[in-house]
């Protein structure tokens, strides 16, 4: 098959005010209008805090046009190899990229947002960029490019499935590390000058570029005569071994089916370098071909496979008795070799296919390699933990519908069938004439939900009772994380609490499904938590700081400030305060944080990462911060408070909350560690510039 390529260079700038961001009907057409418009920019929207895209969109449309729009969800790889690619012509260090990164993606949230977008020139660019920033308060809220090579660039990222699945599988650690790899890359780009569309690489540096493994040498293919122009004799043609490859040679060069692109350089995929290398295995009998097919496979289809255990039958029968053995006084080499026999009886039980494990075992020596110690085992342990582990939850009533969202007909519909299908038993859904139902999606929507609406129910003895339904985002993901936080012991207490100023974790007692389109969408029934959230009590203080509000305020911040620390404490395995690390939320904002102002009961919300977080602790001060000075309050800033009563706010959540935070605990130590901690992330922070006065009153009067 020959590929005749040519490009039509029009001139639409005169004409970009027509073309909506619906204009083209693929990535495509969208990466096609990049290649050939010069005024044409990518922007990039982050998921740092929860933005409004129709506000960005219209500032972005005030100054040009938006052509194209895509939403692009990366992989924990891909988030940092997308920031890397973004910003690596600002020659930022590796430890400022990562800071970049952390700020930018949540552990739930890792969907960005993808602008084509056409301009006058890039003074416009830069000015539609810092309004958005200015409105947000944070720089990393929006990425746009500088000029037209960076456009392609980043489009190629965006646009083109292979690259996109580079971004998201590479090993960057690796691959940066190979220097054979390296050196060889850089006389490449040399030799064949700006020729780049005519040369794709072939071989063993593809599973390089991946960060597989580092290669001895550099092949290409080519349709230019003489093709590489340099002296090197690692850099060769591989045109002898096209054969293997069973397509034809403009196929592989010029199709984007069969290459991604690094740095500008085009690369044969993983699964045509496989069909190649397995050719040609079956052919020369080579066993380094057969050690790539395996490497190649374990990247495209082993990190994708999950594996099912019964959480209780691995953390309580088998890891946690290992504990006993100490009293036997093992030495701490057979400690060592006792824990590795019984984590292979694990993997041994649940991975009957042979070839699994091989992988596991490979994977596990690995990490062995020359680190014979228990915190090397334990840290794979726990790696494999909450990787690899699903538990199956019981299968839910399925309801077939039309409808794509619910009204309350639909729903209540739903409801029905399930309590006849005897999925619900509550008497509250028994007659769905004396169920009220409300859509509040809108008011309360998060990352980690897709539809959310309140339900009141009067079926018992005229008494209303309060629930929510949750259409869960990650479906079964989701599900099967607040089903490990319910059999964790240690949270029970936690769940449907009555302890004095202990919060209360609010996890779902139902499960529904429904299907459209043969896909299977998770609802979870919760019952409501008492009182607003601390984000309806900021709207509140908005628009009415009176000093009644203020006192409420106040009372509400202290009593969150004394349940958090309760939380908090209670988890800590070190009591002198060299370290804080104990259970965090991870996802602790004010939308998820509910304060009933009759009870005093502070509710935690959105619980689902709190079963994988409860065997990694972690340092609980970013949490807290995030509370009250993260995403989420960027709508204090508003138009309706004057300077003084942001202030007053700022000053009031502080001071309050940590005054409830630290009367939790009574040794000095840890008071003064979790103040010193405080400040030296408040000092990164641009809020601290703008409020460093009522935040250092705040602290000081906190910790009198």
């Amino acid at each position: 098959m020959k590929y005749n390529v040519f490009f039509i260079s029009l001139n639409l700038f005169s004409i970009y005010p027509l073309l909506g961001s619906n204009y083209f009907r693929n990535d495509d057409e969208a990466l096609n209008y990049v290649y050939n418009q010069e005024n044409v920019f990518v922007a990039v929207s982050f998921p740092c805090m929860k933005i409004n895209e129709t506000g960005i969109e219209d500032i972005l449309n005030h100054y040009g046009q938006i052509n194209y729009k895509k939403y692009v969800k990366l992989t924990d790889n891909g988030s940092i190899n997308f920031i890397i690619e973004c910003y690596k012509y600002e020659m930022h260090s590796k430890s400022y990229l990562q800071q970049i990164h952390d700020e930018i993606f949540s552990e739930k949230n890792k969907i960005i947002i993808s602008y084509v977008y056409t301009c006058k020139n890039l003074e416009m660019v830069r000015e539609a960029k810092d309004k958005i920033r200015n409105i947000y308060k944070k720089k990393w809220v929006i990425h746009a490019t500088d000029n037209h090579e960076q456009s392609i660039e980043l489009a190629r990222c965006l646009f083109l499935k292979n690259t996109l699945h580079f971004i998201n599988n590479r090993d960057m650690e690796n691959s940066i590390n190979f220097p054979n790899f390296n050196k060889l890359l850089s006389l490449y780009k040399l030799g064949i000058k700006h020729n780049t569309e005519s040369f794709v690489i072939d071989g063993s540096a593809v599973l390089s570029a991946y960060g597989i493994r580092d290669c001895h040498d550099i092949d290409y293919l080519t349709t230019v005569n003489p093709g590489f122009n340099g002296n090197c004799s690692y850099i060769s043609d591989h045109l002898s071994e096209l054969k293997f490859h069973k397509k034809e040679l403009d196929d592989l060069i010029f199709n984007p089916d069969n290459f991604f692109y690094l740095d500008g350089i085009k690369f044969l995929t993983l699964q045509q370098i496989s069909v190649m290398k397995k050719n040609r295995y079956l052919s020369n009998k080579d066993n380094k071909d057969l050690n790539d097919i395996k490497l190649i496979s374990d990247l495209l289809n082993f990190k994708n496979r999950r594996i099912l255990f019964k959480i209780d039958e691995i953390r309580d029968k088998k890891i946690r008795p290992l504990e006993c053995h100490k009293d036997r006084h093992l030495s701490k080499n057979n400690l060592f070799k006792l824990k590795i026999e019984i984590f292979n009886q694990i993997l041994k039980k649940f991975i009957n296919n042979v070839e699994d494990l091989n992988n596991f075992t490979s994977i596990f020596r690995h990490k062995l390699e020359n680190k014979h110690s228990e915190e090397v085992l334990e840290r794979f342990f726990n790696k494999f933990h909450r990787k690899y582990q699903v538990i199956e939850i019981q299968e839910p009533l399925i309801i077939n519908t039309e409808h794509d969202r619910f009204d309350e007909t639909s729903l209540k519909k739903l409801l029905e069938n399930a309590y006849k299908n005897k999925q619900l038993h509550n008497p509250d859904f028994e007659d769905v004439s004396c169920i009220k139902i409300t859509d509040i999606f809108n008011e309360m929507r998060g990352d980690a939900t897709k539809q959310l609406f309140l339900i009141k129910s009067q079926c018992a003895n005229n008494h209303t009772n309060d629930y929510i339904l949750k259409e869960l985002a990650y479906g079964e993901n989701a599900a099967t994380n607040m089903k490990k936080a319910m059999k964790i012991k240690e949270l029970k207490p936690f769940v449907n609490n009555r302890m004095a100023n202990y919060p209360v974790l609010i996890l779902p007692t139902v499960y529904l499904s429904y299907i459209i389109q043969k896909e299977k969408h998770i609802l979870c029934l919760m019952n409501k938590a008492p009182g607003i959230t601390l984000l309806q009590l900021m709207n509140e203080f908005a628009v009415n700081p009176s000093k009644q509000q203020i006192k409420k305020t106040a009372a509400c911040y202290k009593q969150v400030g004394t349940s958090t620390a309760k939380f908090h404490q209670y988890f800590m395995r070190d009591k002198t305060a060299t370290s804080l690390n104990t259970l965090i939320h991870s996802d602790f904002h004010i939308g998820n944080v509910l304060f009933d102002e009759i009870t005093g009961q502070v509710s935690f919300i959105d619980n689902e990462r709190l079963a994988t977080l409860f065997y990694e602790l972690s340092n609980p001060i970013h949490e807290i911060l995030r509370l009250l000075i993260g995403p989420s309050n960027t709508i204090i800033p508003s138009e309706n408070l004057s300077k003084g009563n942001k202030k007053r706010w700022i000053y009031k959540t502080f001071k309050n909350f940590i005054q409830g935070y630290l009367s939790v605990f009574s040794n000095q130590t840890v008071r003064s560690k979790i103040i010193d901690s405080l400040l030296d992330i408040l000092k990164t922070t641009h809020v601290y510039t703008f409020y460093k006065k009522s935040i250092d009153d705040a602290l000081f009067k906190a910790n009198m």
